[in-house]
C-alpha cells in the first residue's frame, strides 16, 4: 500500500503497487468500511483501474 485517504466516515481511497509473475499493477481502489459493534470491517473494495 502506497498511500491511504479518508474521504469520509467510512470511505477510504488507497493507492497501492503489486506484481504478480512478470505484470506490475500500479492500482487504486475505494474502499468502505462498516461498524459493528465497535469494531469497522471492509464492506466494500472498489477496484478503480482492474488490478
Amino acid at each position: 500500500m502506497l498511500d491511504v485517504h479518508r474521504i469520509d466516515k467510512s470511505t477510504f481511497a488507497v493507492r497501492y503497487h503489486f506484481r504478480s509473475g512478470k505484470k506490475n499493477c500500479d492500482g487504486s481502489a475505494t474502499i468502505t468500511t462498516a461498524n459493528h459493534g465497535g469494531r469497522d470491517f471492509i464492506e466494500a473494495i472498489n477496484a478503480k483501474n482492474g488490478c
